[in-house]
């Protein structure tokens, strides 16, 4: 396939007095830029907070490296996952590893989504947790019993259970606007902030350019950046939703917003680790002073766009949970909605919230959660499962020189996946032991 044709999705009348063949162009009403957008902003979350704490661990040198490498090879592996959705004629990640390998792909990747997706809503737990605290104690300094980390976090349940229990998507996506708006607050916090404290009298002397030494820490922050660039579960949707529907036009939405990431991520990064240098923490929020206006600001908007975009985070993970438990022998390509009924809803979310919030409250280490995610369910959804599909699926292809090319490349990314999958789950459990 041509990456300048369009994706036709054809079914072909199997009657042999007829050889009519139905070709149907799919495509919706997104553009390059807003699509671009889209995908920025589904990979840019909580994670941005602990970049600072990698370029800690691997210098400003090989920190930006890290952010350059990782963001090649995430273009990369999603432009393969898209190609393998076009080959497979499929609209959704599951769809194409069903059709790729079969049952157990697809219920691979669910198993995935689910654990990653969950993952995430602890670590989310963990945010709302470092944030909301030390506003609290500016806020209102009197209430002693706000000051105390497990009690708030106990506290955004009143806003964060309701507010999953819709099965609506629509009514979700107020969050993900306030989740842009604190993003970009944030970025602009760290970096003027970076900058005052660069050009004060007041100022240390820099950090060394190169980390020389090495420790553990060393191989956790790979991870905690595969897992901040992570975008693939909503790759696919945002090429559905593509008026244009080219392989071509795709390739620039992958290359705009995983460039806007490693902009914001650089910034991030580099600045709040040249304010804190080695006293940077795994979120960097944790750094500033309780007292400080400006920052305040930022927690709360941050705290409110988690606890706004945690349905977010819920409504994948209830959809492929029901997906594993109540259709796990199916072996076709789903296109329907699924109902469940109201009490099951009521009590998969109240079950699925109540255990982030516990977890979150138990393992208060976001570089530990984030670490995990990132060389687990993150390595094998953006790198491992697309390069292994697109191998499948171009096996049968006529071998040209591009194609070659395509395969070495990505044995390449499947071996990256592999190696950091190992070696960063080992270093995270070991550190948090």
């Amino acid at each position: 396939m041509n990456e300048s044709d369009p994706l036709l999705i054809s079914s072909v009348n199997n009657n042999t007095t007829s050889n009519k063949v139905e070709t149907i162009i799919l495509g919706g009403n997104g553009k390059i830029i807003g699509s671009s957008l889209n995908l920025a902003c589904s990979a840019i979350g909580v994670g941005i907070l602990s970049l600072p704490f990698t370029v800690r661990n691997l210098g400003i040198l090989f920190g930006v490296l890290a952010f350059i490498f990782v963001a090649i090879i995430t273009y990369v592996s999603l432009y393969y996952l898209v190609e393998s959705a076009v080959l497979s004629n499929t609209r959704s990640y599951q769809d194409a590893a069903l059709v790729s390998y079969g049952l157990w792909c697809n219920l691979l990747i669910a198993l995935v989504i689910c654990i990653g997706q969950w993952g995430a809503c602890v670590g989310s737990v963990v945010i709302i947790g470092d944030v909301f605290t030390p506003a609290m104690e500016l806020i209102l300094p009197h209430v002693d019993f706000l000051h105390d980390r497990n009690i708030v976090v106990l506290f955004s349940l009143i806003i964060i259970l309701p507010l999953s229990l819709p099965r609506e998507f629509n009514t979700l996506r107020f969050g993900s606007s306030i989740a842009v708006f604190s993003h970009i607050y944030i970025v602009l916090l760290v970096v003027v902030n970076s900058m005052i404290f660069l050009f004060s009298s007041e100022r240390h002397s820099l950090p060394p350019i190169i980390n020389d030494s090495f420790s553990l820490r060393i191989i956790q922050s790979i991870p905690i950046i595969v897992f901040a660039f992570g975008c693939s579960i909503q790759v696919i949707p945002v090429f559905d939703e593509l008026k244009d529907r080219r392989l071509k036009t795709m390739k620039k939405v992958i290359v705009n917003g995983v460039s806007l990431s490693f902009g914001c991520y650089t910034l991030v990064g580099v600045f709040g680790f040249l304010e804190f240098q080695y006293n940077t923490n795994s979120n960097v929020l944790t750094n500033y002073p309780t007292t400080s206006i400006p920052v305040t600001i930022g927690r709360i908007l941050l705290g409110i766009a988690v606890c706004l975009g945690f349905p977010l985070l819920i409504w994948p993970l209830k959809n492929t949970t029901e997906l594993l438990f109540f259709y796990a022998r199916d072996h076709k390509v789903r296109t329907e909605r699924i109902v469940v009924p109201v009490l099951v809803n009521i009590i998969e979310t109240i079950l699925l919230v109540g255990s982030s919030v516990i977890v979150g409250i138990l393992i208060p280490s976001i570089s530990f959660i984030f670490g995990l995610i990132g060389s687990t369910t993150a390595t094998l959804s953006c790198f491992i499962i697309p390069t292994l599909m697109f191998l499948k699926l171009t096996s049968k292809q006529p071998l040209r020189s591009t194609r070659k090319v395509d395969r070495v490349v990505c044995c390449f990314i499947l071996f990256f996946g592999v190696v950091i999958g190992v070696l960063g789950t080992t270093a995270t459990i070991i550190l948090q032991s």
